[in-house]
């Protein structure tokens, strides 16, 4: 009975060792990767190998704007460890602006940005969106 709690505990840590160690990163995404709290490199699309206990992807706080259905903006938090490397856009809101000749109007803004390097868009930015 006691070998079959060994088996059964030594199995638990193979498996979440196994979970720790492998990444799968999907198309148009990025980890970064850190060895002992330092950059070490970073994942790009594929089956990826880490040693676990020593080097951990680095956690990324996201900030989403979005607009419900009443026309108030809402801000949404996401903590994440893969770095989408799709073409994104940012809205801002609406804003009233006088033109020269004093005509008041309204203007709406977009903004379409890429992270191309997710090294530089992790370490050297604050708040990306």
């Amino acid at each position: 009975m006691l070998f079959f709690i060994f088996f059964g505990v030594a199995l638990f840590f193979l498996a979440s060792l196994v979970l720790r160690a492998v990444y799968l990163v999907r198309e148009a995404e990025a980890i970064v990767i850190e060895r002992f709290g330092r950059y070490d490199r970073t994942l790009l699309p594929g089956l990826h190998f880490v040693t676990p206990f020593f080097e951990a992807p680095r956690m990324v706080s996201w900030t989403y704007v979005m607009q419900s259905d009443s026309k108030k903006y809402h801000r949404f938090i996401k903590n994440t460890y893969r770095i989408d490397l799709r073409e994104s856009v940012y809205d801002f809101p609406r804003q009233n602006v006088i033109t020269k000749d004093n005509v008041t109007m309204e203007i709406n803004a977009l903004l379409y940005y890429q992270i191309t390097d997710p090294k530089a868009a992790i370490y050297e930015v604050s708040n990306l969106p």
